[in-house]
């Protein structure tokens, strides 16, 4: 399924945060909420972690995907629970976020 929520950009006193939520669908929810800047990983790739979780908002290596999930480590899609092309290196410019639905094994 295709959502809507929306990534966006809350000021910090080191780096823009991001408020990730609104219209959805209702699957994996647990993951909306505030992101904060950690900065970059080991590839320079810059990441975000949930203020109050174990999920972490991360670009693919590639460049190519924004995916938000439980593992920041692996840097792809199998461990991500949402996902959205990326149009720049903020998720905030992500226009459409996709949802895994376990149901049906795809986005």
């Amino acid at each position: 399924p295709t959502t809507t929520p929306t990534a966006t950009l809350m000021p910090s006193s080191f780096a823009c945060n991001i408020n990730f939520g609104g219209t959805n669908d209702g699957y994996a929810t647990q993951y909306l909420g505030l992101y904060e800047h950690q900065g970059f990983d080991a590839n320079g790739v810059v990441y975000f972690k949930h203020a109050t979780m174990e999920y972490y908002m991360y670009l693919h290596d590639d460049g190519s995907t924004w995916y938000v999930g439980t593992v920041l480590a692996d840097q792809t899609a199998a461990s991500a629970w949402w996902k959205g092309v990326s149009v720049t290196n903020s998720p905030a410019e992500v226009r459409t976020w996709a949802v895994w639905d376990d149901s049906a094994g795809g986005w």
